[in-house]
């Protein structure tokens, strides 16, 4: 019974102890969150202003939508107008990519030969480049060999 009673009272204590730091854990906090300035009756209180954020209206997203869409509208009449083969484009296999980019006004081709065949490279390349040249051609699309970038990828 001895040792029962030693226990309940190490039990206590400590127990004791728990609720007396999380209480002044508790009201410390509360100390610094809950400070309310007193105004005295002859002194106004501070308004501060809540800063405001542009709302802008239906009408006005709708304007700014209507805006942007005109616009992409007029670049891509633009670009078809100049470019009238664009939308045969890009040409693809397993073998090439070709796209053009109408920023650089030039043909990019990237290649992708087959280093496990037997045929060497060059001449893989060589077969490649002039399909590509005879699909440009088939497809009516106008192009000078110095247009075109060859890019070459054996990975």
């Amino acid at each position: 019974m001895e040792l029962n009673k030693k226990t309940i009272t190490f039990l206590f204590i400590a127990l004791t102890i728990v609720f007396f730091i999380v209480l002044s854990l508790i009201m410390g906090r509360r100390s610094h969150t809950e400070i309310v300035p007193t105004v005295s009756p002859s002194q106004e209180p501070t308004i501060s202003r809540t800063p405001t954020v542009a709302v802008q209206s239906q009408d006005e997203l709708l304007k700014a939508q209507t805006a942007s869409d005109k616009q992409f509208g007029d670049w891509q009449k633009k670009l078809y107008d100049t470019y009238p083969w664009y939308d045969k484009l890009p040409l693809q296999t397993d073998r090439y990519f070709v796209y053009f980019n109408p920023d650089k006004k030039k043909f990019i081709a990237k290649l992708y030969p087959d280093t496990k065949q037997l045929t060497p490279l060059y001449e893989q390349l060589n077969a490649l480049k002039t399909e590509i040249r005879a699909k440009l051609q088939e497809f009516g699309i106008p192009f000078k060999e110095e247009d075109i970038d060859w890019i070459v990828s054996t990975s």
